[in-house]
């Protein structure tokens, strides 16, 4: 278990369920080798390789209706 490297953290979302109840707070964090690391404030820092591909642009999840 380790904490979220805050000086490599690029941002954060929310996941809310309905009744717009918080689900998870959910942050992630790139190193300059291309790591990724994402922790959902439970305290396990899930860690991911270079090759893992992340979608982190909004536009990517937005509904078309």
């Amino acid at each position: 278990f380790q904490r979220m490297p805050e000086a490599l953290r690029i941002g954060e979302f929310t996941l809310f369920g309905s009744g717009g109840v918080q689900l998870a707070r959910v942050r992630l964090a790139h190193e300059p080798d291309g790591q990724w690391a994402i922790d959902s404030d439970d305290g396990v820092l899930r860690v991911f390789p270079k090759g893992f591909d992340l979608a982190i642009d909004a536009a990517a999840y937005q509904v078309n209706r």
